[in-house]
């Protein structure tokens, strides 16, 4: 038999042994058992947990598997206020996972915020719903800031309404000077005792150092030779900066 030949024979065998797996397969999630009457959210969400400590890396598929079953929960006329509102906040929660598959990603998304803010805004279980929010912050065109100003007159709750300002300041430091000023600005005069406050002003005073088109501050560093270079050296003249280093 032709060498060649039995070389084509002996790699292909081979390259059915290292085939790829098949992609990971999520485990659907189980029904509830017959007369449950513990929390329906515990049960599902449980699961998603259990699922995330055997396979880490297939929690985003799980979140898409598990949505489906959150959402009704969440509709579920039946099911107990908490469980429908936790329902609720873990669909607005995980909503990135499943946002490119949703035919209306925005509204749904504001009406998942709305029923939070509406039903549940001082939920004791709600107390991460502030950063939640911000977190979401430009997902498929969602905007956190009136969001967050909504809950924040909807709470109560002076934590939350604390909490939901500072987010806002999160949600905005990366935009523009004007945004972020009036931000810093609502929550400083709000919660003046809060000890955020210091570290909302310094975003606003980093973002502010510099902008484009303004004038860069001089600065004096040390050439390869030893020698001593400034930025005003270069003055009038089109400049670029490299900054590099060893770890």
């Amino acid at each position: 038999m032709n060498r060649a030949f039995l070389l084509i024979l002996l790699l292909s065998s081979c390259a059915k042994e290292i085939e790829s797996p098949l992609p990971y397969a999520v485990p659907g999630p189980s029904d509830l058992p017959e007369k449950y009457s513990g929390s329906k959210f515990k049960f599902y969400d449980d699961q998603v947990q259990a699922q995330y400590k055997v396979d880490p890396p297939g929690l985003f598929d799980n979140y898409r598997v598990y949505f489906p079953i959150f959402l009704e929960l969440a509709n579920d006329r039946f099911a107990s206020l908490n469980d429908r509102g936790q329902a609720y906040l873990w669909c607005f929660r995980n909503f990135f996972a499943v946002a490119e598959q949703r035919e209306s990603a925005l509204v749904e998304l504001n009406s998942f915020a709305s029923s939070l803010i509406k039903d549940w805004a001082d939920a004791e279980w709600a107390k991460g719903f502030a950063e939640n929010i911000g977190k979401n912050h430009g997902l498929v065109g969602f905007d956190a800031t009136t969001v967050l100003t909504q809950l924040e007159k909807s709470t109560t709750l002076a934590s939350r309404k604390a909490e939901a300002a500072y987010q806002r300041v999160l949600a905005v430091k990366h935009e523009n000077a004007e945004i972020l000023k009036k931000a810093v600005g609502l929550f400083s005069e709000g919660y003046p005792d809060d000890s955020r406050v210091t570290l909302a002003q310094g975003f606003l005073e980093r973002f502010t150092k510099i902008q484009i088109g303004e004038k860069a501050p001089n600065f004096t560093g040390s050439t390869v030779d030893g020698g001593a270079i400034s930025l005003s050296d270069y003055h009038g003249k089109v400049t670029y900066i490299v900054f590099w280093g060893f770890w």
